[in-house]
């Protein structure tokens, strides 16, 4: 894993959390903007949990081989439909 990110995603985790706390606190949760700061808070986790999950992946040490997890590109192609002819 990209030594960065072994610090920047712990990190990133336990930072949201604390603001997900605050902002969700009795005093705090009266105003719009916390709601707003606290999904912020939780959409950001999720983005750490999935770059993490990624990096995790993609490891050569793990042993799993995997391209796209995602791959859905020949599923949205469309069928190719050609002309009937008439004799």
């Amino acid at each position: 894993m990209f030594s960065g990110l072994s610090i920047i995603i712990p990190s990133g985790l336990v930072l949201n959390a604390l603001s997900l706390v605050v902002f969700m606190s009795r005093a705090m949760r009266r105003r719009a903007s916390s709601w707003y700061l606290a999904a912020l808070a939780v959409s950001d986790t999720l983005s750490l949990v999935a770059v993490s999950f990624d990096y995790w992946l993609k490891d050569s040490r793990i042993g799993l081989q995997v391209r796209s997890l995602f791959h859905v590109a020949p599923l949205l192609t469309p069928p190719v439909v050609r002309p009937h002819r008439i004799h």
